[in-house]
């Protein structure tokens, strides 16, 4: 089954897996890559590639994120 987000009012679709980790991630907001499993670091990739997550690196850390605007999260982790 596919979903879809709207991110800038674009519908970008997204597999089930893809969809789960992105509400998993939006849910908290940001999370370092070191708390993804093997599959989930692969999924997050390609929602990097997608233009879904952002992936931003902080202090030799990598994190994803869905809210574009939200550094100051970064800075809590």
């Amino acid at each position: 089954m596919v979903k879809f987000v709207e991110i800038n009012n674009l519908s970008i679709y997204l597999n089930n897996e893809e969809y789960d980790l992105f509400q998993k991630i939006e849910k908290n907001k940001i999370m370092k890559k070191s708390d993804l499993n093997e599959r989930e670091q692969f999924l997050a990739r390609n929602l990097v590639i997608k233009g879904v997550l952002k992936r931003v690196k902080k202090n030799d850390k990598i994190f994803y994120k869905t809210d574009f605007r939200a550094q100051e999260e970064i800075n809590n982790k």
